[in-house]
């Protein structure tokens, strides 16, 4: 077994990865998919609309960035796994 810690990382993304694929393939992450474009658009229209302080918006838009860096942890992994998966099978860009 491999002791490198970027090795190590590396295998534990390509696990992961493995595992979002069959989520985002579920009917389950539509429903994450879409709780996050409702809760953008709900904000970009009430920041258009009405008549508060921006300040009053902090707790979603630290909501929406947290749904935003489990996304994108979730896409590099999967990202990852195809990158490994072209190199494994030799194809290239």
């Amino acid at each position: 077994m491999d002791n490198n810690p970027a090795q190590q990382s590396k295998n534990d993304s390509l696990v992961r990865g493995e595992a979002f694929r069959s989520l985002i393939r579920s009917e389950g992450w539509k429903f994450i998919k879409a709780y996050f474009e409702n809760k953008v658009q709900a904000m970009a229209t009430a920041l258009l609309v009405e008549d508060k302080p921006i300040a009053e918006y902090e707790g979603l838009r630290h909501e929406l960035i947290g749904l935003r860096k489990l996304i994108g942890f979730i896409d590099n992994d999967i990202k990852t796994l195809e990158d490994e998966a072209k190199k494994d099978s030799g194809v290239t860009k």
